[in-house]
């Protein structure tokens, strides 16, 4: 039995084990010794937990072999119930139940508890004590009768509750809603939301979004709070204006294009080479476009056609976007363009290779066009 050792968590405690705290949280040690979890029920066993309707009774849940053993103390008589199987235990019966046999070392029983209430008299002072007492009222005895009150009912594990954090002010979660419902301009938002600009570096964005989580919101919204908020609360363009923006920076960049060329041909490269097809493409195609938008969109918040339109760039919380916001939203076109341009040959292709239309052969021949349709004339 010495080498064995257990893993306890006890409720409705102190960690230090000097008072009964009526807490849910859980203190937990590790690698104990039956003997160390004996002297462990010995202290809690003395505990009262305090009054109230929602209160932790000292708990202790040894985790082992044999399973879990859990075992409470309902009040200050010393007493220690088994809540699986249910019922008042000794100390070394708990040991027999954790270890499956007899404790080889002494377990000294807690003085309290030897301690009983003859006819409604106190044994130390002879003072009266009513039934429901657990204590003296004249010298502060603790007693215990010889037929104690049944136990609580039975119940499995106490489970750990909530830290008993409230939900969000119904103000604020309306304010959000309706922020879902109607996302504002970049400059209102900012005024109105200060903390949703901040993000998860501000203490306040994370506090408020943990207590609209915690008001248990319907799916909708339950959604929307797990992304960022520049997805639900600030107004989007339409393909209009982003149409528009694009006629502006297409020239710009055209031009940009054409500087880096003639540049080139100023370097005497090699027309031929194809280090100079690679470096003309990579210009044209990814260096000239990555610069142009990194450059504005860093420093003004937008390219020339956004701050026309009244349009900015931001990051996911509303701020001024890093470098690094605008190269990947750059190569995403890239790719897309890139992917729009494979798809586009993949089909001309196979048009070419499933005609829609009557082919004739050298031979003076004519082929019916393809109808790749299931259905057929029987």
């Amino acid at each position: 039995m010495g080498s064995e050792r257990f893993n306890v968590d006890l409720q409705g405690v102190t960690a230090d084990l000097m008072q009964a705290n009526g807490s849910y949280d859980t203190v937990s040690f590790k690698n104990l010794s039956a003997q160390r979890i004996a002297e462990i029920l010995e202290i809690i066993s003395q505990l009262c937990p305090p009054d109230g309707d929602d209160v932790c009774p000292v708990n202790l849940i040894v985790h082992g072999p044999r399973g879990d053993q859990t075992f409470a103390v309902y009040d200050g008589s010393g007493q220690i119930c088994s809540v699986d199987p249910d019922g008042y235990v000794t100390i070394e019966q708990a040991i027999m139940m954790i270890t499956g046999r007899p404790a080889d070392f002494e377990i000294s029983q807690p003085a309290r508890s030897q301690t009983a209430v003859v006819a409604g008299v106190c044994p130390n002072c002879q003072a009266k004590v009513e039934p429901d007492e657990s204590f003296c009222g004249s010298c502060g005895q603790a007693v215990v009768r010889h037929s104690p009150p049944p136990p609580p009912q039975a119940q499995p594990k106490p489970v750990r509750r909530s830290t008993g954090k409230a939900p969000v002010d119904r103000q604020t979660y309306d304010a959000i809603v309706g922020l879902m419902g109607n996302p504002l301009p970049l400059s209102e938002y900012r005024a109105k939301f200060p903390y949703l600009q901040k993000g998860p570096k501000g203490p306040e964005f994370r506090e408020v979004i943990d207590a609209m989580f915690r008001a248990d919101p319907p799916p909708e919204l339950h959604t929307r709070l797990t992304l960022p908020p520049r997805d639900w609360g600030i107004r989007k363009p339409g393909k209009f204006r982003r149409a528009l923006t694009a006629l502006v920076d297409f020239p710009l960049i055209l031009a940009l294009i054409i500087a880096g060329v003639a540049v080139g041909e100023k370097m005497a490269l090699d027309a031929d080479s194809l280090f100079t097809g690679i470096l003309a493409l990579s210009w044209i195609f990814l260096v000239a476009p990555l610069g142009f938008y990194t450059l504005f969109e860093s420093i003004l918040g937008a390219t020339p056609g956004g701050l026309l339109m009244g349009l900015r760039v931001v990051d996911e919380y509303g701020n001024k976007p890093s470098p690094s916001v605008s190269i990947l939203r750059i190569l995403a076109k890239v790719v897309w363009i890139f992917m729009l341009i494979m798809t586009l040959v993949t089909l001309r292709h196979q048009v070419n290779r499933l005609p829609s239309y009557m082919v004739k052969l050298p031979s003076g021949e004519s082929l019916q066009p393809i109808d790749d349709g299931e259905v057929v004339i029987n």
